[in-house]
């Protein structure tokens, strides 16, 4: 028999920095089979019929096999309020599956979610260059939230009757609406020109992205998409 054990403390920022979407890209490169939804919000995961098991695992006792592997993982689809506590368990479950330490699993999602990124969002490096409208942030904006997990949120100085304008900023708005400072070379990859060498030819792991809390006033209003105002003036 084979006893496996981790002790492992993971950094909750990290964990908390990984979204559903992330975890699903990891699980469906790595050839787990989606199954049944849970609510609210889980996602079993299976192993493809007729796999068998890791050596590590077919060795243990039929009783306990079940209890430390029941022969499926769950993934939250969306943020909870227990989420990190749900990711860790994951993390634990995969690094048992996998026979390696759960922090290096989750460096792996991290690494997955990075390359997915620069493949599918290529198109984009630059595109901000000349400035943006409000347009411009709500389809590029969707793209990397379809892509990544990640939300963003872009801060005006005013919102009127001619739509947004002044000063615009980027934060990364987490499920309870805080608004984070943007980190990462996100910002420099949407907004430096191609050309120039200081241009990052990635977007960086999403995970990166997130920053300390952004200290701004309450927003005036927005478009329910992806544009913030600091003041509404339609007058």
């Amino acid at each position: 028999m084979i006893l496996v054990q981790q002790y492992v403390v993971l950094d909750p920022d990290a964990v908390k920095a990984v979204t559903p979407a992330q975890l699903e890209t990891y699980l469906t490169g790595r050839g787990w089979v989606r199954a049944e939804s849970i609510p609210p919000a889980l996602q079993t995961w299976t192993r493809p019929d007729g796999e068998p098991l890791p050596d590590h695992l077919r060795t243990l006792p039929g009783r306990r096999a079940r209890t430390i592997w029941p022969g499926h993982i769950t993934a939250p689809t969306r943020q909870l309020r227990d989420y990190v506590g749900l990711v860790d368990v994951l993390l634990l479950a995969l690094g048992l599956f996998e026979r390696r330490l759960a922090s290096d699993v989750l460096a792996d999602i991290d690494d997955f979610a990075a390359r997915n990124s620069a493949d599918e969002l290529e198109d984009l490096r630059g595109c901000m260059r000349d400035g943006c409208t409000a347009e411009d942030v709500n389809r590029v904006f969707a793209r990397i939230e379809a892509v990544t997990g990640v939300r963003l949120t872009c801060l005006w100085d005013y919102y009127d009757a001619y739509g947004y304008s002044g000063n615009s900023q980027f934060y990364v708005e987490q499920a309870d609406s805080r608004l984070h400072e943007l980190e990462g070379g996100l910002w420099a990859w949407l907004n430096g020109h191609p050309d120039a060498p200081g241009t990052p030819n990635s977007p960086g792991a999403p995970s990166s992205w997130r920053g300390g809390p952004a200290d701004v006033p309450e927003p005036a209003g927005g478009d329910d998409f992806y544009n913030l105002a600091q003041v509404n003036d339609q007058d």
